[in-house]
């Protein structure tokens, strides 16, 4: 079992190197035993969050890189990433 999105993470297994890959700082876990039900059963896991990801700078800097992964310009794609970058260097240094 395991759930991966940007900035959350689910795994059976504990794991200590999961980053969150809208501002790359490492993710906090939760041990969570039976608090979750898949496919009918009780499942014991550990949930990774971002500890940053209620920031409003982690949220744009979340849309602009989800827009760099919806465009098909190679040229475009690098700009937004620029200033994903840019706002990422900027919300950390708040």
């Amino acid at each position: 079992m395991a759930f991966k999105n940007w900035d959350y993470f689910v795994s059976a297994e504990e794991k200590t190197d999961i980053k969150c890959r809208v501002c790359n700082k490492k993710l906090t876990g939760v041990y969570k035993n039976g608090q979750t039900e898949m496919y009918g059963e009780k499942v014991d896991h550990w949930e990774y969050k971002c500890s940053e990801s209620s920031k409003a700078w982690h949220d744009r800097v979340y849309a602009l890189k989800q827009e760099a992964e919806r465009t098909v310009s190679n040229r475009l794609r690098q700009i937004i990433l620029e200033e994903a970058e840019e706002e990422r260097q900027n919300g950390i240094c708040l």
